[in-house]
């Protein structure tokens, strides 16, 4: 910046003020920043034709942190503020404010740089020629009103709910009794043991998944005994000796008997079957 400071304490570019300021070579209250407001005001009404925007812009800059610094050593402030802290700070955002302006500056010169260039051209706001328009032939629509209106119908009336094909999905023909009589044929006296991926190897998601509920229901039946270690080692299966039979339990895939009505005695007597699996809530 070329505008000099002359105080009775410094003389010199402004920039070096604040460099000396910020390296506590000069101290902030001997500096009057009245003064050196009327003197850039009056360099600028003498020496200046034309209004630096730049050196105004980085004159109030570097006088505005001049003025915090000083109220930051005028002002009572804690103990625990240390002047090397504030003066960090007044620099990080002097730094902050320098980038911002020129960031603003080099938008004005590109919005500069599109007026000059483009500034001169107004759009076309008249019809064109008659001759032009005679070269495009009219087409008339070959429909009517009703033909519209039936289009419109058509574009927004509902469309049909796609139906997904399930063909080519396996359905597992494997049911829970027969996956519980294998697993009993696998463990045919007490004691004998196997682990769970050793009865569902070879078999896809679905029969796994027939195998494990048939595993449920032998446990519920006190058929077999189930141990996992943890959460991470295979389930191991255990035949134990006695139990209920398999036919105390319904397969899903079997059709159910005739349930009576719930004044009558089930058959044989006694009070009606409860279902075999309940839900908890």
């Amino acid at each position: 910046m070329s505008y000099q400071v002359q105080l009775e304490v410094f003389e010199g570019p402004f920039d070096l003020l604040l460099q000396l300021i910020a390296r506590r070579q000069l101290e902030i209250t001997e500096v009057d920043l009245g003064d050196i407001t009327a003197d850039f005001l009056a360099h600028l009404g003498e020496e200046i034709e034309e209004l630096d925007l730049e050196s105004a812009t980085r004159f109030l800059v570097v006088a505005a942190t001049l003025v915090e610094l000083k109220a930051s050593r005028l002002l009572p402030v804690d103990e625990a503020d240390d002047f090397e802290d504030l003066l960090g700070e007044a620099r990080d955002l002097l730094y902050a404010r320098l980038l911002e302006y020129r960031a603003y500056r080099d938008v004005s010169r590109w919005f500069q740089h599109r007026l000059n260039r483009f500034g001169d051209r107004l759009p076309r706001e008249v019809a064109p020629e008659p001759w032009l328009l005679r070269l495009v032939p009219v087409t008339p629509l070959p429909i009517d009103a009703t033909g519209l209106g039936a289009l419109a119908a058509a574009a927004t009336a509902p469309r049909p709910v796609p139906e997904v094909d399930l063909t080519h999905i396996r359905r597992s023909y494997v049911t829970i009794r027969e996956a519980a009589t294998h697993i009993l044929d696998l463990l045919a006296s007490p004691g004998e043991s196997t682990a769970f991926p050793t009865l569902t190897d070879g078999r896809d998601r679905g029969d796994r998944v027939v195998y494990f509920l048939a595993l449920l229901e032998l446990f519920k039946l006190g058929q077999i005994d189930l141990e996992q270690p943890d959460l991470r080692a295979a389930m191991q299966i255990e035949r134990r000796a006695g139990g209920q039979d398999l036919g105390s339990f319904e397969d899903e895939d079997e059709p159910a008997p005739d349930e009576p009505a719930p004044d009558e005695p089930a058959p044989g007597g006694g009070a009606p079957d409860q279902p075999h699996l309940t839900a908890q809530p």
